[in-house]
């Protein structure tokens, strides 16, 4: 799938839309009424000042890259870093088992 492109579900439309993050490949899925997201926004990952969740209401309140508009946000997270996340090493070693190799989060619900 690739940005912009409507993804047809019987009468439930969805839109396209690329969101790099952890990875450069991640996507939004926008519907009428509501938006289908990864962890891009709302689960800060690799010791993100120490916080494991958020709203978007919070983000895109504090959230620099969130004040950009779309083609500044994707030249950004498509761009080389110059330096590494802390603890991004661990978070892609667990990403990349597979999943009945990951332990499941304190209070968090199986994805089946």
């Amino acid at each position: 799938m690739r940005e912009g492109e409507v993804l047809a579900v019987g009468d439930v439309h969805l839109t396209v839309w690329a969101s790099p993050g952890h990875t450069a490949d991640a996507l939004v899925l926008v519907m009428e009424d509501r938006v289908l997201t990864g962890d891009t926004l709302v689960f800060p990952a690799h010791d993100d000042g120490g916080r494991t969740f958020s709203t978007i209401g919070h983000e895109r309140l504090t959230n620099p890259r969130l004040r950009l508009d779309h083609e500044a946000f994707i030249r950004l997270m498509t761009s080389p870093r110059a330096e590494k996340p802390a603890r991004l090493e661990e978070a892609l070693a667990y990403n990349t088992r597979p999943r009945e190799a990951r332990d499941e989060p304190a209070g968090q619900m199986a994805v089946f």
